[in-house]
């Protein structure tokens, strides 16, 4: 009796794993075909809009400044969205999955969960602004940089004339 049971929950094991190593991969095939779309959607978007500008938008804005945003969108799509999503989708699982226990053991838990929601949104919103000034000021802190290299790719041919690269490299 006691190996007929032991076989059985050991059967049950194996089947629940093979279960979650199959949604794993297709969350995980679902994700990267995902964001490979939108990595290409954006990128073509932002390529079209900026070839479509106007000269006047060439004139305010400087090369450093436009390639510091396209480059770090892409890259934000590139490699943080799949990552984030797959995040996501772990944690709403096991969100859904802990509220569906207690609330089965506890029915009562679930009158706390709408004013604790309420509090989270709150927080969260606090959170999403300061988060949203720091990205701008990271942002604009590396346009320098951006703009020193593409004026120096810009101006190689009068480097090399003058034989000043060494300048630019010590720069």
């Amino acid at each position: 009796v006691w190996l007929h049971i032991r076989n059985y929950y050991l059967l049950v094991y194996s089947l629940l794993s093979a279960v979650a190593l199959v949604v794993v991969y297709f969350r995980t095939l679902i994700t990267a075909v995902v964001s490979v779309r939108a990595a290409k959607r954006i990128h073509d978007s932002v390529v079209w809009k900026v070839l479509r500008s106007p000269v006047s938008f060439f004139d305010v804005t400087p090369i450093g400044r436009i390639l510091n945003r396209v480059s770090q969108d892409q890259q934000t799509v590139d490699v943080q969205m799949q990552q984030t999503t797959t995040q996501l989708l772990q944690c709403f699982g096991a969100l859904f999955g802990a509220i569906g226990t207690i609330s089965y053991a506890t029915p009562y838990v679930i009158g706390f969960l709408f004013p604790v929601s309420w509090i989270y949104y709150k927080a969260q919103g606090l959170y999403r602004s300061s988060s949203r000034e720091m990205q701008r000021l990271d942002s604009v802190s590396k346009s320098p940089i951006y703009v020193a290299f593409s004026e120096s790719l810009n101006g190689l041919q009068t480097i090399r004339a003058f034989r000043r690269s060494n300048n630019c490299i010590e720069d």
